[in-house]
């Protein structure tokens, strides 16, 4: 921590408004190291970052999250922010992000098109069937898929940012359109993926 936080201000000139643990579960003991969080209390107590924020990811992401809110050093809450993927494919965090966001943290979601299935590119096979209904609703709603998922988690109320993921002006041009379209949605919980199955097919997936 000491050594990326140096890094960290030394590339941005300045404090990190907000710094992240990334990738983080309970299996990692990160956040069961005593010296860890109280060395990043302490770094936001003397103003060298300004937010502390935890990001997670995999099956196991809502019990992290919530190990994360009962994170605590002499009292004092650690974490300031969690960043966790939420998507209409995977809403299984939901619970505690909502939770999260009641308890003051800022809530950050991330892999709102499920890292590219949830967007027009989506060829894969064992995911036509369901593409080509989702495909229909989004299409009675006057949208495209990819607006279709980002509406879906802009209608959480417990959505701080939503990270859209666009890679060029279009596809952001596309994102903010789905901002303005995020009220009276139906329910989609039939395109629901049992949790295990969404990151066993994550895990499948090519990367660049």
């Amino acid at each position: 921590f000491r050594q990326q936080l140096l890094e960290s201000r030394q590339a941005l000139g300045k404090r990190p408004d907000l710094y992240q643990i990334h990738s983080a579960t309970v299996e990692s003991g990160c956040l069961r190291d005593a010296r860890l969080l109280d060395e990043l209390v302490q770094a936001r107590s003397l103003g060298r970052v300004g937010a502390l924020g935890i990001t997670v990811s995999g099956p196991s992401s809502a019990a992290t999250l919530y190990a994360a809110m009962e994170a605590q050093v002499a009292g004092q809450a650690v974490f300031d922010v969690v960043h966790a993927t939420f998507n209409l494919l995977d809403p299984s965090s939901a619970d505690a992000l909502r939770a999260a966001h009641q308890q003051g943290l800022g809530v950050i979601v991330k892999e709102i098109h499920a890292n590219g299935r949830l967007t027009p590119g989506n060829d894969r096979a064992s995911d036509r069937g369901w593409l080509s209904r989702l495909g229909s609703v989004a299409r009675a709603l006057g949208l495209t898929l990819d607006q279709l998922a980002v509406a879906y988690v802009l209608a959480q109320p417990f959505v701080d940012v939503a990270l859209s993921g666009a890679a060029h002006p279009l596809q952001l041009e596309s994102h903010l359109t789905a901002a303005t379209r995020s009220s009276h949605l139906p329910d989609l919980s039939e395109f629901r993926e049992p949790t295990h199955v969404y990151w066993q097919t994550r895990g499948s997936l090519p990367w660049s």
